[in-house]
């Protein structure tokens, strides 16, 4: 791996290099994994590419699982975000997927309905003393507004119909979060990624996790817990 990670810096050239592609923005990023939207030099066109740097995660070949199962779900599922290539390196992998124009549906929430951001955006107002208690009292009332409650009820089952769809495929996400539904409000698309932590459905007789080891994946914050605790359970 390289030492004292830069995102802007080396390991940006390093992926655009190996993908032949020009970054053009970073969408996420943690320490070990990073999202870019880029350009393709050849075709000129636009796709994301998700790049894992953990040591750990290259060695459990996490991003080939991904990979084998978006290329069997997406012909099924349009709402599953295409994946075109898997790119492995010593030092990390890349999936690149399509680009649907949008942002996660994180991102999008808290840009727009946000609570949060909402009250500091008041306070803002209100030490410049043009937002009053009647005006307060108003604006707070806009988070049950039609506009408000058609733009969660519309979400709310495009991602519903979407995993039910992925569950019918017989696949368990395994790690469903804003984070990993990517969200397009100009065309209203939605769809999902983020299969790393994915793996199908136990078949008759057979158990949900392995009896001598536990292997916990996805994110903590929206896990089951009794995974989290270990107990085991049946689907």
């Amino acid at each position: 791996m390289i030492d004292e990670p830069n995102f802007e810096g080396e390991r940006k050239e390093w992926v655009g290099l190996v993908c032949n592609c020009e970054i053009i923005d970073t969408l996420f990023h943690t320490l070990d994994s990073v999202v870019f939207r880029a350009r393709k030099k050849d075709s000129r066109e636009l796709v994301l590419l998700k790049v894992q740097f953990n040591q750990d995660l290259l060695e459990e070949r996490t991003f080939a699982t991904e990979y084998g199962i978006v290329s069997k779900l997406s012909p099924q599922i349009p709402e599953v975000l295409k994946i075109s290539e898997l790119i492995s390196t010593p030092s990390f992998e890349v999936l690149v997927c399509e680009d649907i124009g949008g942002n996660s549906l994180e991102k999008y929430w808290k840009e727009n309905f946000d609570r949060n951001r909402f009250k500091e955006s008041q306070q803002q107002r209100r030490s410049l003393e043009l937002l009053s208690d009647c005006d307060e009292t108003k604006e707070q009332q806009n988070f049950l507004s039609p506009d408000f409650l058609s733009s969660f009820f519309d979400l709310a089952i495009k991602v519903t119909k979407i995993v039910h769809q992925v569950h019918r495929e017989g696949v368990i996400h395994g790690d469903l979060k804003p984070q990993n539904f990517i969200y397009n409000p100009i065309t209203g698309v939605v769809k999902l990624t983020g299969f790393d932590s994915s793996c199908p459905f136990p078949t008759p007789g057979t158990p949900s996790y392995p009896s001598k080891k536990i292997i916990f994946k996805g994110s903590v914050a929206y896990v089951l817990l009794n995974e989290l605790v270990g107990c085991k359970t049946s689907v």
